[in-house]
């Protein structure tokens, strides 16, 4: 699955995190000025990383979050959070939601 102007059904997973960057520490972690921490990895970190120039705002509605969502997940990345994003297939969404929560994370959502 590509990740162009948006992602298909359901299929990503966000989350901002509190205490469960150590779980997260085998993806890729993206530092974007002005914002902090962000974890990806694949084609979720290169969608990213071209958020720098454009907001992160901007990078996650083109993924298909909703403008508003996406207002809060900044949000949350300036207040020194750590927001991360799962491709998943749709049949492991449910799972991998619930994996992020047994871990700590707050703020699940799938879109």
């Amino acid at each position: 699955m590509g990740v162009g102007g948006s992602l298909a059904m359901g299929t990503t997973t966000g989350g901002v995190l509190g205490g469960v960057a150590g779980l997260l520490a085998g993806l890729g972690a993206l530092t974007i000025p002005g914002l902090g921490p962000i974890v990806a990895a694949g084609p979720l970190a290169a969608a990213l990383t071209g958020a720098v120039g454009g907001g992160l705002v901007g990078g996650l509605v083109d993924m298909g979050i909703p403008q508003e969502r996406s207002q809060f997940y900044e949000g949350k990345v300036r207040e020194g959070k750590i927001l991360a994003v799962v491709d998943a297939e749709s049949d492991k969404v449910d799972s991998a939601a619930r994996s992020m929560r047994d871990f700590g994370a707050s703020d699940v959502e799938t879109h």
